[in-house]
């Protein structure tokens, strides 16, 4: 302890003389031109190489291993697509199972699905790692119909996100209409329990008024909704199979 109680003494002295000193400026650069040799050190690169593999080794074995498969080819569209449909309703599943059958509906921002196709056949748990590399999470938020109208319309300037199949509208001239949800109308005043992800929801794609927002913040990965999306229709020996269902149309006339 006295040692140690020395030692710490004599460090504050250290910091106190070279605090003291007077301050040096740099007046002068010299270049002088270095030689990089592009030749490794094998030796180091092999020890190196040695300390991964392991760690390697097992990653790929997760990544590479067949979860399930999609019985077509799904694909990233606007305003909807078997892809946008896939992630949303797996992101709605995954709200019902954790806060039960009160939530109204769940988004995915349009930009955060990372793969334009996902091909037909067996699908690796690595792919959907491809298809959300971030470690988003899911929040659900209690909104007010008007406040589920304001981002409706944010979606729809965007040429449509995707919706889980419990909310349903059409668009027309940029804007939407007839929108329902569980197939009743939209009401101004009422209460309804959004699932997203925590980068829309913490006002990622400049959607600032939704930070405010009551919420209830998750641990639940985005991406494990989609693992266990596919994990739940292989134990039950089903292709994954999104379909177009119309819940997001567009109007001509």
């Amino acid at each position: 302890m006295k040692i140690s109680r020395y030692l710490f003494l004599l460090f504050i002295s250290f910091l106190f003389f070279v605090s003291c000193k007077q301050t040096q400026h740099l007046a002068k650069v010299e270049p002088n031109n270095q030689e990089i040799s592009n030749k490794k050190n094998s030796s180091a690169d092999e020890e190196i190489q040695e300390i991964i593999n392991p760690y390697k080794e097992q990653t790929d074995k997760q990544m590479n291993r067949v979860i399930g498969e999609f019985h077509e080819e799904i694909t990233k569209g606007q305003p909807e697509s078997t892809m946008g449909n896939f992630c949303a309703d797996a992101i709605y599943k995954m709200a019902k199972d954790y806060n039960g059958d009160s939530i109204a509906f769940a988004i995915q921002n349009y930009g955060g699905m990372r793969l334009p196709t996902i091909a037909a056949g067996e699908v690796t748990r690595g792919k959907m790692y491809e298809l959300m590399p971030f470690e988003n999470r899911m929040f659900i938020l209690d909104m007010t119909g008007a406040e589920v109208l304001q981002l409706i319309e944010h979606m729809t300037l965007r040429g449509g996100w995707p919706v889980s199949a419990s909310l349903r509208y059409e668009i027309f001239q940029n804007k939407p209409i007839e929108i329902k949800i569980h197939d009743a109308p939209l009401v101004s005043g009422e209460i309804y329990k959004v699932a997203m992800p925590d980068y829309i929801a913490n006002g990622g794609d400049n959607l600032d008024f939704l930070i405010p927002i009551k919420r209830k913040e998750t641990d639940k990965l985005i991406r494990k909704a989609f693992i266990e999306n596919v994990l739940e229709h292989t134990f039950s020996n089903i292709q994954v199979s999104p379909q177009i269902d119309g819940r997001i149309s567009i109007r001509n006339n």
